[in-house]
C-alpha cells in the first residue's frame, strides 16, 4: 500500500510538472515573439537613447522600445538607419513624399540630412523607460555580461544545493535500514545535476555553434570601395568671327553661352583621369560621341565626333570639332521637314572610356562615360545644367549654380575590386569570424567530452562507497576505522539519528569520525573526550529491507517553500537572461552630434582652420567611413579612424581626421593636412591647419 501511495504521488507530482511545463510554454513563446529581440527571433527592437535631440520626451539613457508597423505617418516616432549619419537614430517623420521619409528631432532647429526609405525603418516607438538605457548599456560591456553570468550561475546552483540540504535533513536517519537505494544518493545530486547540466550546456552550445561554423564558409569575396576612381574635365573654346562686348577676347570658354551669329564652330574636350591609391596599371580606348535629339519631334541621331583610339596609363585625352553652320543647317532640314520651324534640339556629348587593367593584383574592367548636356535654341549653344533639387523639409544648403556646372564639367564614378576577407557571422550585436566560432565550438565539445568522462569516473567511484563516506567527504571530513570503540567509563553514547547530524557535529568539534564494523552494521562514532556521539547502520536481512517503512514524504508546507525557492531562482535566472539579451541587442540611438545645424558666422569664424579662411564656411558636416558630401562652402570634418570622404561640392575645407584617411576633393577645396602620415590626397589644395 506505501509503494502503491509513494507511486500515485509520485505520478501527480509528474502530472502537475507536465500541466506547469505547457502553461509556461503558451505563455512564455507569445511573450517571447512579441517582447523578444528582433536579433534573436522575436519582433521588437530594443534602442539605448544618446543625446537630448528628443527631448523633453526623451532623455539621455533612456531604454526605448520600438515595433515594426505595416505603415508610418507624419508625426510617429520612428527609429530608422540614416545612410548619413552611419547609425540607427529616433527621431519623429516630419515629411513623406515619394516613399522618402524625412525626420527632425523635437529639439532641434534643423531637420536631419538625408532622408530612409521604407526598407531602412525599424520601427515605431513603443513606450520607453527612464534611465534604464544606461545600466543595460553598462551590462552589454562582455566583462561585465560575464562577471554578472557566473554569478547567477553560482546563485542557483547554491541555492539548489542549500534547498536540497534541507530536504535531507527533514527526511529523517539516512540509514541503509530506512533507504538503501532510493533515497540516500540523492544528498549529492546538486553536485551531479551541475556536473550534468554544465555537460549538457556545453555539448548543445558545441554542436550549434558547429552546425553554424561549418555550414558558412571561412572566408568572403567583398567589394573594396573607392579603390579607383574614374574622373573627367569637359571643356570646350570657341573663336568668334569678330570682337564684341559679349566676347571681349573673341573668344567663348567653358560654361559660357556660344551665340551662332558669332562662331562658326566650336572645340569640345575631355581629359580622363585614372586615380588610385592603390598600385595599378592600367590601359584601354576613348572616344567621343554626340546624341543630336529634337524635343519636340523626338528625332535622334548620334554622331562620331573623335574616332576610338587606345592609350595606356592613368591619362586619355580626346577632343572634336563641333561644326556650328553645318549643324543649323541641318536642324533647319529637320524642323521643315518636320514642321515644326524654331523648335529646340539638345546635343548630349558623351565620352565612352574602356579602361582595363589591375588595381592592387586585382583585374578591372570599367566603362566611363558621363554626359555634357548642351541646348541648342535658334540663336544660341549652351549648356543645359539641371539646377538643384533640394529633398523637402531638409536643412540643406542650397548648391550654387557654380556648384551645380562643377558637377556637370567633373564627372567621376568610383570603382571598387574585391578581396577576400575573414567571413563574420552576426551574434546579436557582435560579428565573430567563423574560424574563431569553429574554435569555440570544438572547445565546448571537448569540454563536454572531458566532463563526460570525469563524471562517469566520478559516478562510478561515488557507487561503490557508502553514503554515509559520500556524506563525510562532502563536508571535507575524516573517516578513521577503528577494530572498537572504547566509551569513557560510567558513560554511555549518545545516539544521533542521522549521519548528516553526526557529520555536523565533527565538524563543530573539528574531531575525526571513527568507525566500527562487526557482523551486524556499522557505527560511526565522534568523541569530544566527555561525550561520544554514535550513528549505527545495521545489516538486515532482505525480508527486513523490503518491509522497511518508507521515508516520510515531505509535508505540504516543505514543498511549498521549496517550490517557492525554485520558482524564485527561476524568476532571478529569467530576469537576468532578458536584461542580458535586450543588453547585448540594444542599439545607441538618438546622436548628440548636430550634423547638418547652421553655425553663426562668429562660431565658424573661430573654429574654421587658418588654412580654410578664405572659403567663406558656412555649415559643419561631420561623417565617420566612407561618406559623401554634395553641399558646398562646408567644414568636413571625418574621425580619427580610417575614412574614405567623397567631396562632390566646391570651395569646402576638409579635415580627414589624422588616420590613414584617402580624400577626394575638388580643386576649389581645401584639404588640411592631418599631424600623422599615410593620408592620400586628391584634387584638393594641401594646407597645413
Amino acid at each position: 500500500m506505501q509503494m502503491f501511495d509513494r507511486r500515485r504521488r509520485t505520478l501527480q507530482a509528474h502530472r502537475g510538472r507536465i500541466a506547469a511545463g505547457v502553461v509556461a510554454v503558451a505563455v512564455v513563446v507569445p511573450l517571447w515573439l512579441f517582447f523578444g529581440p528582433a536579433q534573436l527571433g522575436g519582433s521588437s527592437t530594443y534602442s539605448i537613447t544618446e543625446g537630448t535631440s528628443m527631448q523633453p520626451l526623451l532623455e539621455k539613457n533612456d531604454l526605448a522600445l520600438v515595433r515594426p508597423q505595416s505603415s508610418y505617418k507624419v508625426g510617429q516616432i520612428v527609429l530608422y538607419q540614416s545612410s548619413t549619419l552611419h547609425r540607427p537614430v529616433l527621431h519623429r517623420i516630419v515629411v513623406i513624399q515619394n516613399g522618402h521619409y524625412f525626420f527632425k528631432g523635437d529639439s532641434n532647429n534643423f531637420v536631419d540630412p538625408g532622408y530612409a526609405t521604407k526598407s531602412e525603418l525599424t520601427g515605431k516607438l513603443w513606450f520607453h523607460v527612464q534611465a534604464v538605457g544606461g545600466i543595460l548599456g553598462w551590462i552589454g560591456s562582455p566583462w561585465h555580461a560575464s562577471v554578472l553570468a557566473a554569478l547567477t550561475a553560482a546563485f542557483l546552483l547554491l541555492g539548489g544545493t542549500a534547498v536540497e540540504r534541507r530536504r535531507t535533513r527533514r527526511r529523517g536517519p539516512l540509514t541503509t535500514a530506512s533507504a538503501p537505494h532510493e533515497h540516500q544518493p540523492r544528498y549529492l545530486e546538486p553536485v551531479t545535476q551541475a556536473r550534468l547540466t554544465t555537460i549538457g550546456v556545453l555539448a548543445i552550445v558545441g554542436v550549434v555553434l558547429a552546425g553554424v561554423g561549418l555550414a558558412a564558409p571561412l572566408n568572403r569575396t567583398v567589394a573594396v570601395q573607392g579603390a579607383y576612381r574614374d574622373t573627367g574635365v569637359f571643356s570646350y573654346i570657341a573663336h568668334a568671327t569678330k570682337r564684341t562686348p559679349s566676347y571681349p577676347t573673341g573668344t567663348a570658354v567653358t560654361g559660357q553661352p556660344i551665340l551662332v551669329s558669332l562662331f562658326n564652330s566650336a572645340i569640345a574636350r575631355f581629359n580622363y583621369r585614372f586615380v588610385s591609391p592603390l598600385s595599378h596599371h592600367v590601359h584601354g580606348t576613348i572616344e567621343f560621341q554626340a546624341l543630336l535629339l529634337s524635343q519636340s519631334s523626338g528625332w535622334q541621331n548620334l554622331y562620331t565626333v573623335k574616332a576610338k583610339m587606345p592609350f595606356t596609363g592613368d591619362t586619355a585625352e580626346t577632343s572634336g570639332a563641333l561644326k556650328l553652320r553645318s549643324l543649323y543647317t541641318l536642324l533647319n532640314e529637320i524642323s521643315s521637314a518636320s514642321g515644326t520651324p524654331g523648335a529646340e534640339y539638345s546635343i548630349d556629348l558623351q565620352p565612352v572610356v574602356h579602361v582595363v587593367g589591375t588595381v592592387a593584383g586585382k583585374p578591372i574592367t570599367s566603362t566611363f562615360s558621363p554626359v555634357l548636356p548642351v541646348a541648342v535654341t535658334p540663336s544660341v549653344v549652351r549648356l543645359d545644367v539641371p539646377p538643384a533639387v533640394t529633398p523637402p523639409g531638409a536643412t540643406y544648403t542650397q548648391q550654387t549654380a557654380a556648384a551645380a556646372l562643377g558637377a556637370v564639367l567633373r564627372p567621376f564614378q568610383a570603382g571598387s575590386i574585391p578581396r577576400v576577407a575573414r567571413n563574420h557571422i552576426a551574434i546579436a550585436r557582435y560579428r565573430v569570424p567563423v574560424l574563431d566560432v569553429r574554435l569555440i565550438a570544438l572547445i565546448a565539445l571537448g569540454l563536454a567530452g572531458l566532463l563526460a568522462i570525469l563524471h562517469g569516473h566520478l559516478s562510478r567511484r561515488d557507487s561503490r562507497r557508502p553514503i554515509e563516506e559520500r556524506i563525510a567527504a562532502h563536508f571535507g571530513l575524516l573517516v578513521a576505522s577503528v577494530d572498537a570503540l572504547e566509551l569513557p567509563a560510567d558513560t554511555t553514547p549518545t545516539i544521533v539519528h542521522d549521519f548528516t547530524g553526526l557529520a555536523t557535529l565533527a565538524r563543530y568539534l573539528e574531531r575525526p569520525i571513527l568507525r566500527e564494523t562487526d557482523a551486524t552494521g556499522t557505527t560511526y562514532a565522534v568523541d569530544d573526550e566527555t561525550r561520544t556521539y554514535q550513528y549505527r547502520t545495521s545489516v538486515m536481512k532482505p525480508a527486513l529491507v523490503a518491509s522497511a517503512p518508507a521515508p516520510a514524504a515531505p509535508s505540504h508546507g516543505q514543498e511549498l517553500r521549496t517550490g517557492r525557492w525554485a520558482l524564485g531562482g527561476v524568476a532571478v535566472a529569467l530576469v537576468i537572461a532578458i536584461t542580458l539579451v535586450a543588453s547585448f541587442t540594444a542599439t545607441t540611438t538618438v546622436p548628440a552630434s548636430r550634423a547638418g545645424v547652421s553655425k553663426p558666422a562668429s562660431a565658424m569664424s573661430q573654429i574654421t582652420p587658418v588654412g580654410c579662411s578664405s572659403l567663406a564656411l558656412q555649415n559643419i558636416v561631420r561623417g565617420s567611413g566612407n561618406f559623401t558630401n554634395n553641399a558646398s562652402h562646408m567644414l568636413i570634418l571625418g574621425t580619427s579612424s580610417a575614412n574614405t570622404i567623397t567631396d562632390n561640392g566646391t570651395y569646402n575645407c576638409i579635415v580627414a581626421g589624422g588616420g590613414k584617411d584617402v580624400v577626394y576633393g575638388d580643386r576649389t577645396d581645401v584639404c588640411i593636412i592631418g599631424p600623422g602620415s599615410g593620408t592620400s590626397y586628391y584634387s584638393c589644395t594641401k594646407r597645413t591647419g
